[in-house]
């Protein structure tokens, strides 16, 4: 009984090889293409998956490039939060939106981490305004780069390998409805649940890949024109003024609270680190001192 059910799948299976192979011819940019060749056997969605056909890898892709251009800006200013407002008012005007943001003040300057989103077209518009925001008309503090990926290859190839599995999926649905008992319908409906999962993951990156592609990304570094690392008052020592001598008066008294501070921490570090030390040594000297006091009743 098993075998002749095996050979009946095989007769249907191979009939309906033969007869798809003139239903997987399509035409793609003019050239008639010959599909995958799917056995629609138990091997179908891995030749589904294994990309073009001989035919469609001498195609050349359809026209335009798929790029992904994004870019980094980086911009030393006066006024923090005036650039940035600047920014994104003319992001949004040019149908951008704000992604993050982090703003924060060190030490009483204000920097700003955020990413913006543009439309691509429009990323050269948006750096070309941000270096006109700039305090100083040399653009010496503010730095911009653009990162580009190519992603045409494989935009389309994902592209021919979706319409391969689709292809695939509806001959395995043909073949759900000739299954004549309930291990046949098993069988092939375990082929289409996974090839239904490789098709909705690649319909998912050619998503994203959209998405990429119609957008930009700017990764925006804002930081304030002074540098709050170093000192804040340029002192000149021939006019010394009370507020000068004040301000040296405590920073001075800062760094030795801090050297004090620091060494009584590592003192304290040393003395808890060698307890085990000095108990031993305080038993020790303990012991001697009774042996030398019995030495000396004797």
């Amino acid at each position: 009984m098993k075998r002749l059910l095996c050979v009946l799948v095989g007769l249907v299976i191979l009939i309906a090889a033969l007869s798809g192979c003139e239903a997987n011819k399509y035409t793609e940019g003019g050239v008639e293409h010959t599909g995958s060749g799917v056995d629609y056997s138990a091997a179908a969605p891995e030749a589904a998956n294994s990309g073009a056909s001989e035919g469609e890898q001498g195609t050349n892709p359809p026209e335009g490039r798929m790029i992904i251009r994004n870019a980094e800006l980086d911009m030393v200013v006066k006024d923090v939060s005036a650039t940035y407002d600047a920014l994104l008012k003319f992001a949004a005007e040019n149908g951008g939106y704000e992604v993050n943001r982090n703003q924060r003040k060190v030490n009483g300057y204000q920097n700003i981490d955020a990413q913006i989103r543009v439309k691509s077209e429009k990323l050269e518009a948006f750096l070309d305004f941000a270096k006109s925001l700039a305090d100083d008309k040399n653009n010496e503090n503010v730095d911009s780069r653009t990162y580009s990926d190519d992603i045409t290859d494989q935009y389309y190839d994902t592209e021919i390998r979706l319409k391969n599995m689709e292809k695939a999926l509806e001959r395995y649905y043909e073949f759900l409805k000739q299954a004549e008992n309930i291990e046949e319908s098993l069988a092939v409906q375990a082929r289409i649940d996974e090839l239904t999962v490789k098709i909705e993951s690649l319909k998912g990156a050619l998503s994203r890949w959209d998405k990429q592609l119609a957008e930009s990304t700017i990764t925006i570094k804002l930081r304030q024109l002074d540098d709050p690392i170093k000192i804040r008052r340029e002192i000149k020592w021939t006019t010394l003024s009370l507020s000068d001598t004040g301000y040296l008066i405590k920073t001075g008294f800062k760094a030795v609270i801090n050297i004090v501070v620091s060494i009584l921490q590592w003192l304290a570090i040393i003395l808890i680190a060698g307890l085990p030390l000095w108990i031993v040594g305080f038993i020790v000297l303990l012991v001697i001192r009774r042996i030398r006091k019995k030495k000396s009743n004797k």
